[in-house]
């Protein structure tokens, strides 16, 4: 009952003053721009575990339901804001996977370009790392939103087609598998890694093979249009 108090409250007191703190957005875009804006400064000042959608709302001045009218949930938000520029980590990293031909490939040098990129991405590296590694760091990863988006990018960074329901929970397992590799390395390191050919050796094992034997050569050069709707 108190924290709905509060919440009304909270939108009471947006509505009196002026939305967007007097200045608003140009377009449907430009409101969204603003948005990924406050969760770069937001994760800067307090980390990931401090967002959430009272605190963004009230930094750049809107009630709830005009930040649920852009995004339905602050991970929304966080992805959206992660993906959204050209040369973002993300957008360098389907780059990246079309220089390889099969899925075995692609899966295993995206996952060393992750390794060595996710650490210099500011937000990237907070959802992963937090201040120190918290249960709800680990909960944001592994949430069910972000598993269904991680499955439809590994789709697409491996060139493949889901073509039946095997094949989809296949590619939903994998990722999860993929993560949880992603997730070891970056927070436990492992000192008998000398160099990135260390790296791909062990991961060939470990994700390489698995994909090779579940989806074989792929279905095409890239995976550009063939990502799960």
């Amino acid at each position: 009952m108190h924290r709905l108090r509060s919440v009304v409250l909270f939108d009471l007191t947006c509505m009196r003053n002026k939305a967007w703190n007097g200045f608003p957005p140009k377009s449907d875009f430009d409101a969204r721009e603003r948005l990924h804006k406050v969760i770069e400064r937001s994760v800067k000042r307090s980390g990931v575990g401090a967002l959430n959608v009272s605190n963004i709302s009230r930094e750049v001045g809107i009630t709830r339901p005009t930040f649920y009218r852009y995004f339905d949930s602050v991970e929304a938000l966080i992805y959206s804001a992660i993906t959204s520029a050209n040369d973002s980590t993300i957008s360098r990293l389907y780059k990246r996977a079309e220089r390889f031909n099969t899925p075995a490939e692609r899966a295993v040098e995206s996952v060393i370009f992750l390794y060595r990129e996710i650490p210099k991405d500011q937000l990237l590296a907070a959802i992963f790392f937090g201040v120190t590694p918290q249960k709800q760091d680990v909960d944001r990863v592994f949430s069910p939103a972000s598993l269904k988006r991680a499955t439809k990018d590994l789709a697409r960074i491996l060139g493949i087609e889901n073509r039946d329901k095997a094949s989809r929970e296949n590619l939903r397992e994998v990722t999860h598998m993929v993560l949880r590799i992603l997730w070891s390395l970056l927070t436990i390191p492992d000192h008998q890694l000398k160099n990135e050919n260390d790296l791909r050796a062990l991961l060939k094992n470990w994700i390489g093979i698995p994909i090779e034997v579940l989806f074989g050569n792929g279905y095409g050069r890239t995976g550009r249009d063939l990502s799960p709707q």
